[in-house]
């Protein structure tokens, strides 16, 4: 009984107890409600997206993604990761460069939108017929 942990041995004399005396014991729902193992938070586009972040906030090289004791952290992360869902420097530089796009075309919209505003308000400091 030495192995077993202090609270599953706990709740297994509170069982025997209820046994022996007859009273009734609150259960838990632990066997019967079932977990999803499913987790999307370790899929292949959210660990690129997430070392894409790592490399471009950080200040680091492309080369960490292909670093041995980097992609090992990340195996220790969660040991079930295969080395084909692990992002090579390629993966990332593809990744950054996408986000970079979708950023820039927001931006771009994000300015459209503020000059339509600007000139429908009339904000604008100079006559419109004034040389520009």
């Amino acid at each position: 009984h030495w192995a077993i942990p202090r609270i599953t041995w706990r709740k297994m004399e509170a069982e025997r107890e209820a046994k022996r005396s007859g009273s009734k014991v609150q259960t838990t729902l632990d066997g019967v409600v079932n977990k999803t193992s499913v987790n999307k938070e370790f899929s292949k586009q959210n660990i690129t997206l997430e070392v894409t972040k790592f490399v471009a906030c950080g200040d680091q090289s492309l080369a960490v993604a292909e670093s041995a004791g980097f992609r090992n952290c990340l195996v220790a992360m969660r040991p079930k990761t295969l080395k084909s869902e692990l992002p090579s420097s390629y993966n990332v530089a593809v990744c950054l460069h996408n986000e970079a796009v979708k950023w820039i075309a927001s931006l771009k919209a994000d300015i459209k939108v503020s000059n339509l505003l600007c000139r429908d308000k009339k904000i604008l400091s100079f006559p419109p017929d004034s040389p520009r």
